[in-house]
Order: structure tokens, then C-alpha cells, then sequence
């Protein structure tokens, strides 16, 4: 993905945004470690790679942030598809935006051609969850 580059000529994702990723994955893995867990990376693609995993690990189902572009969708839909012989199933959960969708107090369709008036009200109308607390050694 970092070295992928489109039809267009432009990479998918820039060096210091690539540089940043990586830094801060690694960065979890080192905080998880210290408290006694770990982070699995892996280099693949997910529909290729998951399915290992679930036959060593014996579990049936996979957890994910539920997606909204077309490239990430269609790689949900092909994880679907390598799932469903195994009798694993993948569960969605949404995470993607600082409002979560179910707290909004007016539908996405309202927006108008203009953002900032629906932004403007959304942040007047609305308060952000509370954030969960980071997991600890107990």
C-alpha cells in the first residue's frame, strides 16, 4: 500500500504520512508491551492474511472499523467472501469520525451543498462520547 502508486501517478500514501503510520504502530506495540500485551502487524492483504490467523488462533469472528470508501468496502466485502467457508463471521463497528453516527441530532442526508452550516450546527446540538480509558496491566 505505502509503495503502491495509482494509475493517476501519485502515491496512495505520501513518505512522511507513511513514516508516521509506521512510527505510531510501533509506538503501540511498545505501550501494549509494557503492560503485559502485544500488537500483531502483519504485511498483507487483509482477506489473505486473516483467515491464517483464525486457524491458529481458533476464533470465527473478526472485528473491524466499519468503512465508508469504495476500495476499503470492496476489501471488507472480499474478507466477507474468504470468511463465509469458514464459518467466520466479520463484525463492523464504527469508529471512523470524532461524532459517532448514532449521537448525531440530524441525519448526514441534511447536509447541504455547504458544510460549515451543518457543522455549525451539529456542534451546537451535540457533545463528543466520553473516551474509554486505555487498557492497563490489571
Amino acid at each position: 500500500h505505502f509503495s503502491a502508486v495509482p494509475k493517476y501517478g501519485a502515491r496512495k500514501t505520501g513518505l512522511f504520512r507513511a513514516q508516521f503510520l509506521l512510527e505510531s504502530v510501533n509506538n503501540l506495540k511498545s505501550r501494549l508491551r509494557e503492560i503485559g500485551s502485544d500488537l500483531l502487524v502483519l504485511h498483507g492483504r487483509p482477506e489473505d492474511e486473516i483467515p491464517k490467523l483464525l486457524l491458529q488462533e481458533g476464533t470465527n469472528e473478526v472485528l473491524t472499523n466499519e468503512e465508508v470508501t469504495a476500495e476499503e468496502l470492496q476489501v471488507d466485502s472480499n474478507l466477507e467472501e474468504t470468511l463465509g467457508p469458514k464459518n467466520a463471521r466479520l463484525t463492523k463497528l464504527w469508529g471512523s469520525t470524532l461524532y459517532h453516527r448514532d449521537d448525531l441530532p440530524m441525519p448526514v442526508s441534511s447536509m447541504q451543498d455547504v458544510f460549515t452550516p451543518w457543522k455549525d450546527e451539529l456542534e451546537a446540538k451535540s457533545r463528543i462520547r466520553a473516551c474509554i480509558p486505555p487498557p492497563s496491566a490489571n
